[in-house]
């Protein structure tokens, strides 16, 4: 018997998982599992849904600001926001044009110019840092005041509300 959820439920859940990404972005290893499940949700146009809209761009926004931090993997970001630029037309004007330019903005190279020997070894580790917490990503317990919610789940019987048709 497989528990039924409601398509208000489905929409609620998504929005809560959206929050607690954006929640657990100040942690590194939150950032690169956040950018992880947002990138492989993102590459389906169902997660572009007005319902999602609000909370999916503050979560993006999110993202991009820690991705300019050092010692996040800004090139999480980058395959994020290009996931989402394929499907930037399903969003509101406004949303269009804010993924639009943080697509075009971590296409540009990090300010600064050239890096130091010291700074990019250091981001060197940061990236193998990353590496490695993709490939635990998986197991993560749930951090400590954050609800554990589901991950992310475009769910095949809430992909398309039709609009309801007037009697002709």
């Amino acid at each position: 018997m497989t528990d039924e959820i409601t398509y208000e439920q489905h929409i609620q859940q998504n929005n809560q998982r959206l929050i607690s990404i954006r929640n657990n972005l100040a942690d590194p290893t939150g950032y690169a599992y956040g950018c992880q499940e947002l990138t492989g949700w993102c590459s389906d146009s169902r997660a572009f849904h007005e319902s999602f809209e609000e909370n999916l761009i503050a979560t993006l926004e999110a993202i991009v600001v820690q991705s300019s931090r050092n010692g996040y993997d800004r090139d999480l970001a980058k395959q994020l926001i290009a996931a989402c630029f394929v499907h930037r037309k399903l969003l509101s004007k406004a949303n269009t044009t804010k993924v639009s330019r943080w697509h075009d903005q971590l296409r540009k190279p990090k300010r600064g110019g050239t890096l130091s020997s010291k700074r990019k070894s250091s981001n060197l580790a940061a990236k193998a840092q990353a590496a490695n917490t993709a490939a635990v990503v998986g197991n993560l317990p749930p951090q400590k005041g954050v609800p554990a919610n589901p991950p992310l789940e475009l769910d095949v019987n809430y992909a398309v509300v039709e609009p309801f048709l007037s009697p002709e």
